[in-house]
């Protein structure tokens, strides 16, 4: 899915709660790691997604979206509100508005 539909970076949810954030260069270590077998596809994927997740209100500006990005080298930051998932912004996504 991540590679077909071109999403690069997927929130992991438990529930309602954000627990993690998974990439597709994270998918693709894990299967490099595990030898390319399938079986290690039937793996919970807290074995994939890292926890260290960085997130923004959704009413802050974008400006302060990017200097996050920036300050902690990250390609996308998680859009909350008030805790609660409402979606992601990328780089890509920046850089599509100022085209």
């Amino acid at each position: 899915m991540c590679i077909r539909d071109r999403y690069r970076r997927l929130p992991v949810l438990r529930g309602d709660e954000l627990v993690g954030i998974v990439t597709s260069v994270d998918m693709l270590r894990y299967i490099i790691e595990n030898d390319f077998s399938f079986d290690a596809l039937d793996e919970d994927l807290a074995f994939v997604y890292k926890t260290d997740v960085y997130t923004i209100e959704k009413d802050l500006d974008v400006v302060e979206a990017i200097k996050l990005m920036k300050e902690k080298d990250i390609g996308g930051i998680i859009v909350v509100d008030k805790k609660r998932l409402e979606g992601i912004i990328t780089e890509r996504d920046v850089l599509e508005e100022i085209e």
